[in-house]
């Protein structure tokens, strides 16, 4: 079997971007204090998060009213 530089580029460069990826989901965790991104990662967290801000602003609106 040949490997040939152009193989070994092709396979950094997607070893490369898989770990840029990883590190950017790593840092939007460490950012926004979350323990998911999206949904479908955590479907509980998230819709526990939805009521929560769900609430807050209702409360937000209360207070702009009173």
């Amino acid at each position: 079997m040949r490997i040939t530089t152009n193989a070994l580029i092709r396979n950094y460069k997607s070893n490369l971007s898989t770990s840029i990826n990883n590190l950017n989901i790593s840092r939007t965790h460490v950012m926004t204090q979350r323990s998911f991104n999206t949904a479908a990662e955590d479907p509980a967290s998230a819709a526990r998060a939805s009521q929560l801000h769900r609430k807050y602003y209702k409360n937000q609106d209360n207070l702009k009213n009173a």
